[in-house]
């Protein structure tokens, strides 16, 4: 599916870059030497990669395919944002 349809950017380029160390939309559109034109994707790629930075922090493996940060187990995770 599409993410970005003025650039042509699809999710599986997007986890790419998310992937390959993009922190930010725009280090995504860097990846693919573009920019965002009329902006509508930008929510959607700082969705994806916050999700990957939740997933990294949750110990399970990202969509990105990046090797999780910590392994603080799930329950644990959930467990201390409730405190």
């Amino acid at each position: 599916m599409y993410v970005c349809n003025c650039n042509g950017l699809n999710e599986r380029m997007v986890d790419q870059a998310i992937a390959d160390g993009a922190r930010s939309a725009a280090e995504v559109f860097r990846e693919h030497e573009c920019r965002p034109l009329c902006g509508r994707c930008v929510g959607e790629v700082r969705t994806r990669i916050n999700a990957c930075r939740h997933r990294d922090a949750c110990g399970s493996q990202p969509a990105c395919g990046k090797k999780p940060a910590v392994s603080t187990p799930v329950h644990e995770h959930f467990l201390m944002a409730a405190e």
